[in-house]
């Protein structure tokens, strides 16, 4: 339903603000801060970043779980993200590998 609303009302000045970002050259924008605690976001997903500073919205995501690392540093650029579905993020987060030698938050060796 989401996608007939937005094909439905993409031109539609009152329900859709437009807001424009500026390629950097270099796969970023100019919009996307530079705070170093950024530097290892996903470069696809950069483009929601600048446009949420841009226009000072919030960001809605459903289930990716790549989010929750930079939550400090997005919040201390201004940008806010809302999780649709956290518990979901949270059992992809639990499920996920961990590498060798590094420490669970239990100091456990995982």
């Amino acid at each position: 339903m989401f996608l007939v609303w937005l094909n439905d009302n993409l031109y539609v000045e009152r329900r859709v603000r437009r807001v424009s970002i500026t390629d950097d050259g270099l796969g970023s924008f100019v919009e996307f801060p530079s705070d170093g605690e950024m530097a290892g976001f996903d470069v696809d997903d950069r483009k929601f970043v600048a446009i949420s500073r841009v226009a000072g919205a919030r960001i809605v995501e459903a289930a990716d779980p790549g989010w929750t690392a930079f939550e400090t540093a997005l919040v201390r650029n201004g940008v806010i993200v809302e999780h649709l579905c956290p518990g979901d993020i949270a059992r992809m987060l639990r499920a996920r590998p961990r590498a060798k030698g590094i420490r669970s938050r239990k100091g456990r060796k995982a």
